[in-house]
């Protein structure tokens, strides 16, 4: 194991610390105030109720480099927090959940043939991924996107029977990247396989449980022979990364000599402090609520953009940002850089710079998923509404724009909402912009 103390106190940030640890081959880093450990032994994550609260309540200090994350606790030294560095996958692709891949599974891509998927693979810059057992296929892809995530939010329970997602692999007996500390919460189905098996097909679905005369309904994974018939989203790796990582033997160190390392690449949000840099952006949160149209400006005059939530792990970084500043905004809502179109069924996402793009409802994934129908409840309240004059419900059908925004303290929704039909909803405010990159010197003892 390795060992440093960190000898400036904006030093004292969980990447740096990394930046110690790669130099050494070493995966995590362990912090303690400006103590950093390195060590290759694989350390599983303690399981809490839910992500909203810190993965351990105990780890308590907050990094003098970035108060957004915690450096153990002081007034116990045994108590640290644990990182790892994240792959820096290229665009379209995200870490797998093993941490130790880049993925690509879209949903809206299904191809009927496995000669289709690889071909899709390549067109992505990756290749299909190579799974030995069904189940590693979850050391790759999140339960959400196995078992359907939001898609079936509003269906009933009983419909679960009929929800199935089908997935192309490439099935070998040549390498196996199970990792025992790995959560693989989804079993194999009980359901007997078909005869005639498609080795590279893989079904997500819900078996129905009895026991004690109480139903439910819980997700498995099977082999199947559907996925040419019904179609199926590729799973895609990047093909620049190795299959695995081979670990160095644990190394014990300690003689007190001065060590630096160069970083590559480092990231800085300026001289404004009120930006912090979180999981490759930065933000800056103003709980002062105003309208949609204001927190656009607001941020634009920074040359920044509101907030977009590409997918559900920067949703749930800003809630964590929120719960750790313990400032909260009476509402509880932020708005969100979307506006949603219903007369052309299209979302547009405004960037820095008044810059937009737009997005075709059938395109959106991941946190916008739901903006279509929050608009459309809403809507049709409003147009059904006796309390809207004629002249207003003619106007609604004139405009059916509607801005879109996040509720920050509620532990259910992961969504965004696009039901602010008349953008007057005052929220706070949100601003992103992409960080500086410089290079920086890293010293420690």
């Amino acid at each position: 194991m390795y060992g440093f103390y960190l000898n400036r106190s904006s030093d004292v940030h969980p990447r740096h610390c990394l930046e110690l640890c790669t130099k050494y081959e070493q995966k995590y880093a362990l912090l303690n105030s400006n103590k950093c450990l390195c060590t290759n032994i694989q350390i599983k994550p303690r399981k809490t109720d839910s992500w909203f609260l810190p993965q351990d309540n105990n780890c308590t200090d907050e990094c003098q480099g970035n108060y957004f994350y915690s450096c153990g606790n002081i007034n116990n030294s045994s108590i640290y927090s644990v990182y790892s560095m994240q792959l820096n996958c290229p665009p379209g692709f995200q870490n797998a959940q093993d941490g130790q891949r880049c993925v690509h599974a879209d949903a809206i891509e299904k191809t009927t043939s496995f000669s289709y998927a690889q071909s899709y693979c390549e067109s992505v810059g990756g290749m299909i991924a190579k799974i030995n057992d069904v189940l590693e296929i979850q050391q790759l892809l999140p339960k959400s996107t196995l078992t359907g995530g939001g898609f079936g939010i509003y269906s009933p329970v009983s419909q679960k029977t009929d929800q199935v997602n089908y997935f192309w692999i490439n099935r070998t007996s040549d390498i196996s990247h199970r990792d025992k500390t790995l959560d693989i919460s989804i079993p194999k189905c009980s359901l007997k396989a078909p005869e005639s098996l498609d080795r590279n097909c893989i079904a997500a679905r819900y078996e129905k449980t009895i026991i004690d005369d109480a139903v439910s309904y819980d997700p498995c994974i099977i082999e199947s022979n559907e996925c040419s018939s019904i179609s199926a989203v590729p799973v895609c790796v990047d093909k620049h990364l190795k299959s695995d990582s081979t670990f160095i033997q644990l190394t014990e160190v300690g003689d007190g000599s001065i060590v630096s390392v160069n970083t590559t690449i480092d990231y800085s949000c300026g001289d404004d402090k009120d930006y912090h840099l979180v999981n490759g952006f930065c933000y800056k949160i103003n709980v002062h609520e105003i309208t949609w149209q204001e927190a656009k400006s607001q941020c634009e005059r920074e040359n920044a953009a509101l907030f977009i939530p590409e997918n559900f792990e920067a949703l749930q970084l800003i809630k964590l940002l929120f719960l750790r500043r313990q400032s909260y905004t009476s509402s509880g809502f932020a708005h969100v850089g979307v506006t949603y179109d219903n007369k052309n069924s299209t979302i547009k996402k405004y960037n820095a710079n008044n810059k937009s793009s737009v997005v075709t409802a059938v395109e959106i994934t991941g946190p916008n998923i739901l903006c279509e129908a929050t608009f459309l409840l809403h809507y049709g309240q409003l147009v059904s509404s006796s309390i809207l004059s004629t002249k207003d419900k003619e106007r609604l059908k004139n405009e059916q724009i509607a801005c879109a925004y996040v509720d920050v303290r509620s532990e259910d929704s992961d969504y965004v909402s696009c039901d602010d039909i008349r953008c007057n909803r005052s929220a706070a405010v949100i601003c992103q912009k992409a960080p500086i990159t410089e290079m920086r010197l890293v010293v420690a003892k």
